[in-house]
């Protein structure tokens, strides 16, 4: 899975596990931050897979708010 990771260096990135998440390992994740150490990588210690968690509504909307930002053409979705 993280054999290509380096290929994302230069793009931002958050990588956040949840500590009691059994479907998606933590090791998995710390791997691929190891892959791509530019990328944020956060913890979530109280929750499980099927939580809602803040931490990726946070780091999504901070992904928005910098594209709303950087100056260029718009957007468009489909």
């Amino acid at each position: 899975m993280v054999n290509d990771a380096h290929r994302l260096r230069d793009i931002p990135g958050v990588i956040v596990q949840r500590r009691y998440d059994v479907a998606s390992r933590a090791r998995t994740a710390w791997d691929l931050h190891q892959a791509w150490p530019t990328a944020r990588f956060i913890v979530i210690p109280d929750a499980g897979h099927a939580v809602r968690v803040r931490r990726l509504i946070e780091a999504t909307d901070a992904f928005a708010a910098s594209a709303a930002s950087r100056p260029g053409p718009p957007c468009h979705g489909p």
